[in-house]
């Protein structure tokens, strides 16, 4: 998912990408560590915020706002797990604005329901994409996974001891009936079915392990953050969940690396990365793309594939890595 970006959560729709893939740049100050394994096989996987979610989302129907918020308060957040307390801390969860969000969104919660209920049934696909994970990079840590419910602010997130997924986010309806429209006009473009859950966690696994190592500042290193975690995270579940934005830039390619070329040193992204909603002209978050083709081209130049992906998990110097890829040379 990427460092917090969700301005839409304040107030405005503007750049909520990462509304999906986040990976905080923060540095999840009052969170404690806790058990990290080197055995996929022992994670717990907590989906008690769902089922406290739809205790509140019934027992608050019909209530005046204040009564919600005491609802919510005492049956949700006062009883979170792990998962929701982390990502207070590191996404600073706004109540109000979590209420609101809901509010608006009855229609789509009612339609969701039965697919936030059974995101269990993805818990194989998520254990197969993590065991080749430790397959390809023995090195790798894996956190115990928690599913809650965000109020759109994000689709997935890691703190230092969870990996932490925003199901509403992935529980889009197998058939939307007449009276169910979404919501919010973002969510045509991040909104998922639930089949999609594996690919966000294989994502989301990838930012764990890059975690130790050094933050992205400028624009190449963010997109590099984000595009190895789309790479290595489809190389262990097949996929990415953000095809419709590949599916666009690749018949672009060319125009968009001599675009970013120009702008990559640089620490602005509002043409590349966390922009859902405020760019107009052409999808959001081409970044990923971009991040994702160097990585790519990295890997296709490394003989020992284990390497590569070493190599792609632990880089540190962005324009060393940028060179090594040889990536520019594709368009000369």
């Amino acid at each position: 998912m990427p460092t917090s970006f969700s301005k839409f959560y304040s107030g405005t729709l503007a750049s909520c990408f990462c509304a999906l893939f986040i990976l905080s740049s923060c540095s999840f100050k009052g969170v404690k560590n806790s058990k990290i394994y080197y055995n996929p096989g022992k994670i717990r996987f907590t989906y008690s915020d769902i089922d406290n979610f739809w205790k509140a989302y019934d027992k608050s129907a019909g209530k005046a706002d204040s009564i919600m918020f005491k609802i919510y308060n005492q049956v949700y957040f006062a009883n979170g797990s792990i998962g929701l307390k982390d990502f207070d801390l590191v996404q600073d969860l706004n109540r109000k604005q979590f209420l609101k969000n809901i509010n608006q969104a009855h229609n789509y919660f009612d339609a969701s329901r039965s697919n936030s209920l059974h995101v269990s049934k993805y818990q194989p696909a998520i254990l197969a994409a993590l065991y080749r994970l430790k397959k390809i990079y023995p090195n790798a840590r894996f956190p115990n996974i928690y599913f809650i419910i965000t109020g759109f602010k994000s689709g997935g997130t890691v703190s230092n001891r969870a990996i932490i997924i925003g199901t509403e986010f992935w529980c889009l309806p197998e058939n939307r009936k007449n009276n169910f429209d979404l919501p919010f006009s973002w969510m045509k473009d991040v909104v998922r079915k639930p089949d999609n859950i594996p690919f966000a966690v294989a994502h989301e696994i990838v930012h764990f392990q890059r975690n130790r190592y050094e933050l992205p500042h400028s624009l190449l290193g963010k997109c590099l953050a984000e595009g190895s975690a789309d790479f290595v995270g489809r190389l262990i579940s097949g996929s990415v969940n953000n095809k419709y934005l590949y599916d666009y830039a690749i018949t672009q390619e060319k125009v968009l690396w001599q675009e970013f070329k120009k702008d990559m040193r640089n620490n602005d992204l509002s043409r590349w990365i966390y922009n859902l909603g405020a760019i107009k002209d052409r999808p959001a978050d081409l970044g990923y793309f971009i991040g994702y083709k160097i990585c790519e081209s990295y890997y296709q130049r490394i003989r020992d594939k284990r390497k590569a992906v070493k190599n792609i998990l632990e880089m540190k110097d962005f324009e060393k890595f940028l060179v090594m890829s040889k990536y520019d040379e594709k368009f000369k």
